[in-house]
C-alpha cells in the first residue's frame, strides 16, 4: 500500500505524536550549555573533537547539530540529548542543570 494511503503507519507507533525540533532552540540551548558549563568555544571543542566553525555555526543557528556531534556531548559532559533537541531538563546531571538555572536567573 502507498505511503500516502490510509493504512500507512498502522504498525507499532501509529498515532504516536513526534515533537517537531526547533532548530533556534537547538542554538539557544548549546549556547546555554556552554555559559553553564563556563567554557570557550575552543575548549568545548577540544574536548568533543568538534570543530570550532561547526560549533561557532550552531550556535548561530546556521547548521544543525549532528547526532555524532550530540553523542560527543553526552559521553564527554553528560548533556542529555533530549535537553539539547527539547529543552526537557529531566535528564540532565544536576550540576549543569544548577549551572543552567543560575545563568538563566542572571540574564
Amino acid at each position: 500500500m502507498p505511503l500516502g494511503s490510509s493504512e500507512a503507519g498502522a504498525g507499532a507507533g501509529a498515532g504516536r505524536m513526534t515533537k517537531r525540533i526547533d532548530w533556534s532552540k537547538v542554538a539557544e540551548r548549546l549556547a546555554l550549555i556552554r555559559a553553564a558549563l563556563g567554557v570557550s568555544q575552543v575548549n568545548i571543542c577540544a574536548a568533543t573533537g568538534i570543530s570550532t566553525s561547526s560549533w561557532n555555526r550552531f550556535e548561530k543557528g546556521e547548521r544543525k547539530i549532528l547526532p555524532d556531534d550530540v553523542a560527543a556531548l553526552l559521553d564527554v559532559y553528560g548533556v542529555d540529548p533530549n535537553f539539547i533537541y527539547f529543552g526537557r531538563e529531566d535528564g540532565l546531571p544536576a550540576g549543569i542543570l544548577t549551572s543552567i538555572r543560575c545563568f538563566r536567573a542572571s540574564i
